[in-house]
């Protein structure tokens, strides 16, 4: 099992499930020195989220232990060597306890700070964090994210469609 910290999308356990199989929900962790952006150019040009250093930064996400043969699937979901590095030293406080994670980071070619999320994946996000009950002032800093109107009205649809389906 792969101990997997997720702070984006994947926080929402049926979108993770749905990607990869079953996963073990481990709990919520805060990793300390990053901040969440949402810069991470997609194939679809839009921004997803993002952990970047930053020294009194705090970002909450959900740790998932993901069985080993799994985690082939999550690497390409996360399009691994097109936009995200997996990372296997990502240190992050888990029932009180500092644990090293494996965490997914934007390649420095994939970030473009002028890039938004579109409505949809914003949505996802929230759903997550919501779902696991991480802080409301977070929540609320979340939730305050400018988001953007997917152009194609086909993909927000099935996002959306499957969101409410899973």
């Amino acid at each position: 099992m792969i101990d997997y910290f997720a702070y984006g999308s994947n926080m929402w356990q049926l979108r993770l499930e749905a990607r990869v199989g079953p996963v073990h929900l481990r709990g919520v962790a805060l990793l300390e020195g990053c901040d969440l952006r949402w810069h991470k150019r997609s194939a679809d040009g839009s921004g997803k989220c993002d952990i970047q250093p930053l020294p009194d930064g705090r970002v909450w996400g959900v740790v998932y232990a993901i069985p080993d043969e799994q985690m082939p699937q999550l690497d390409k979901a996360e399009s691994v060597g097109n936009g995200y590095t997996r990372e296997t030293n990502v240190i992050v406080r888990l029932d009180g306890v500092l644990t090293a994670m494996q965490a997914y980071r934007a390649q420095p070619s994939h970030i473009d700070p002028s890039l938004r999320p579109y409505d949809w994946y914003h949505a996802l996000v929230l759903a997550g964090a919501r779902q696991h009950m991480l802080p409301i002032e977070y929540i609320a800093a979340i939730e305050r994210i400018a988001t953007v109107p997917d152009p194609v009205a086909e993909r927000g649809a099935r996002e959306r469609g499957a969101m409410h389906s899973r």
